[in-house]
């Protein structure tokens, strides 16, 4: 049934996945359904996979380890995105 308002799925990530190419079929489903994706990967996450999981440029960001847990809580500012 349709839904009011947006619908977004956030990753955290080390950019290393188990199967990349299940978790890009998974990310194109979500993107062709209107789910946008903010993808927030560490410093050493590999930034072209990264790339081609969230939605916009906007919604995906790297940043060092130490932060990590900094930028997911901040992940709610890039909703209007």
């Amino acid at each position: 049934m349709p839904k009011n308002g947006q619908r977004m799925i956030v990753i955290a990530t080390d950019g290393e996945p188990d199967n990349a190419d299940k978790t890009l079929k998974i990310a194109i489903v979500a993107k062709n359904k209107g789910i946008k994706i903010i993808c927030i990967g560490t410093d050493g996450a590999d930034e072209q996979f990264l790339k081609k999981l969230f939605s916009k440029e906007k919604l995906g960001i790297k940043v060092p380890v130490n932060n990590f847990g900094k930028a997911i809580e901040n992940a709610m500012l890039l909703l209007d995105c």
